[in-house]
């Protein structure tokens, strides 16, 4: 299912299938932004009109392949292991006011420098904050660097500013994304009232925790297990217990159907107990043979730790 806007501002329910577009051969990914002629069986039933797409006419990328998320830039994602994305990222030192660092860093498609990441202190072997300097690099809201505090508070209304004592850094972080702006202040309280709207974005930061652990635990421990669920991170390895120490059963990757059973917050990091139910959310099926997933290891287990669960439910 994706939300289809045409140019008079309807939006769309888009079920987008594979069966319904006559086979594998008929069908093309779609990505947020792009710009997309679409024919299909429109329904005006419900609330959200919703259209069954038979044929996928013409796709027109709309967004940057230097996409930030919140858990990702450039296909490098928190918690990964280093050792995956040495072809792009160099090893390099970096001098702050608060010392001397060493940082990975990142190059984009074009061999150019696109920000770096700092290995995760509590494992130097793994990927934790990602700074984004490229001018070309957008989040899915197109929020990039250059873009306003006014831009900023358009998209994520409840964003918020604080300072630091060294240096004077302002940063406003939403969704585990922390956006540096060029308007110091010296003091970690800031009321984001005084804060200029045409203040600029000159970093972004995906950060490697989220800053509330407490709230995403709660998110999650919300969702019943009977809610329609499904995995929205990349890939996902599934222990047996909420610790990494524990068996790894498998992997599992974006589009998954799943159950959520529990969820705890340990040490700063958010563990969700789930039951993969081996099927494939509409929409995901190029992923996976077939359009089924073919069972690696249990389906039950424990998904999170330094890489947050990314879970969407309706």
């Amino acid at each position: 299912m994706a939300a289809v806007q045409t140019n008079d501002q309807v939006t769309f329910d888009a079920l987008v299938s594979i069966v319904n577009l006559g086979g594998p051969d008929y069908y093309q990914k779609m990505n947020i932004g792009d710009r997309v002629v679409l024919t299909g069986i429109p329904s005006y039933a419900s609330a959200t009109p919703s259209l069954r797409v038979e044929k996928i006419d013409a796709i027109e990328t709309g967004k940057t392949q230097l996409l930030i998320s919140s858990t990702a830039f450039r296909g490098i994602s928190i918690g990964d292991k280093i050792a995956m994305h040495t072809d792009y990222i160099q090893k390099e030192q970096l001098r702050t006011g608060e010392g001397t660092f060493e940082v990975y860093r990142i190059k984009d498609f074009n061999n150019n420098p696109a920000g770096y990441l700092m290995p995760d202190p509590k494992d130097e072997s793994l990927v934790g904050d990602i700074t984004v300097e490229s001018p070309m690099a957008a989040t899915v809201e197109d929020i990039k660097i250059g873009s306003t505090f006014s831009d900023l508070n358009a998209v994520s209304p409840n964003i918020e500013v604080h300072g630091s004592e060294i240096e004077g850094r302002t940063h406003a972080t939403a969704n585990n994304i922390s956006y540096r702006l060029d308007t110091p202040n010296f003091t970690y309280a800031v009321d984001k009232s005084n804060i200029p709207a045409t203040a600029k974005v000159i970093r972004i930061i995906v950060n490697r925790g989220y800053e509330n652990t407490n709230a995403l635990n709660d998110k999650y421990s919300a969702i019943q297990p009977n809610e329609y669920c499904w995995l929205v991170n990349d890939k996902m390895p599934l222990y047996t217990k909420p610790n990494t120490a524990s068996k790894v059963q498998g992997d599992h990757f974006k589009g998954e159907v799943l159950s959520v059973l529990d969820s705890r917050e340990i040490d700063g990091e958010v563990w969700v107990n789930v039951e993969f139910k081996l099927a494939v959310k509409t929409g995901y099926e190029d992923q996976f043979a077939d359009g089924q997933v073919h069972a690696s290891g249990e389906p039950t287990g424990w998904i999170g730790g330094a890489t947050s669960p990314l879970i969407n439910c309706k």
